[in-house]
């Protein structure tokens, strides 16, 4: 600093250094102060007889959080044990420890403005109903392909029923997605018709497909999709990296 520098926080003065000084020194010997997206930073100087200068390093402290206690809201939070959200939060940035999952609960909203990221074997897992939201077009996700969850369930379904679906993740395909429904019973609208998509094809972001429910029975291949009832509400789970940015939908 040279000569005298002042830092404010929404108008309220946190810092004064009232000499010249090229030392590296921390606020205030530390301390934090939480910010977020509708804060105001202003930097006040005065130079007494040379170019004023004053070099400021934002140092971010996520928040660790364990569910107990809700961080401000925007601050960034970062999973150090295994956590279930249960009630709406909007963070900064979000981090997940290795080894820790943090699951949001059904109809419950985990919001963040920046990335995401998922360390080693973390898990971030949304439940049927649950979202997550990244308000920026260009945040980034940060985990490996099979660290992030989106379970969904279908309404209830007879026989020959179909269900909408388009892809909460990337490279998901649709014989993954529902490996017991018949080869030929994947389908896109193309223009004025309904076109077969083959079960390998990747769903493309924002786009829509239908899928039939599997046959029901308990002789049906691959160990899963059994039903025997009136009706099948199908349990599918979007595995993969998250989607995010502005996205158009076909027709």
């Amino acid at each position: 600093c040279d000569d005298v520098g002042e830092i404010y926080i929404d108008g309220v003065k946190i810092f004064t250094q009232s000499i010249y000084t090229n030392t590296t020194s921390l606020i205030n010997g530390g301390k934090t102060y939480p910010l977020n997206k509708m804060s105001t930073v202003e930097v006040r100087l005065r130079e007494d007889g040379g170019d004023a200068k004053l070099a400021l390093n934002f140092i971010d402290t996520p928040f660790v959080y364990d569910g107990s206690v809700a961080p401000q809201s925007g601050s960034s939070i970062t999973v150090n044990k295994s956590t279930v959200l249960t009630n709406d939060l909007e963070v900064c940035t979000c981090i997940i420890a290795a080894g820790k999952t943090l699951t949001i609960a059904a109809d419950k909203t985990l919001t963040v403005n920046e990335n995401i990221v998922v360390n080693g074997d973390g898990k971030l897992i949304i439940k049927n109903n649950g979202s997550l939201v990244q308000t920026n077009d260009n945040a980034i996700y940060t985990g490996a392909v099979n660290s992030f969850n989106m379970e969904r369930i279908s309404t209830p379904m007879a026989d020959f029923d179909y269900t909408y679906w388009s892809s909460a993740v990337a490279d998901k395909k649709l014989n993954v997605l529902s490996p017991n429904t018949l080869a030929d019973k994947y389908m896109s609208f193309s223009g004025t018709n309904w076109i077969i998509e083959n079960g390998n094809t990747i769903m493309k972001p924002g786009k829509g497909y239908i899928i039939r429910v599997p046959k029901p029975g308990t002789g049906y291949p691959n160990g899963k999709d059994y039903w025997n009832t009136s009706t099948y509400s199908q349990t599918v789970n979007f595995i993969g990296i998250p989607n995010n940015g502005i996205i158009k939908g076909e027709s």
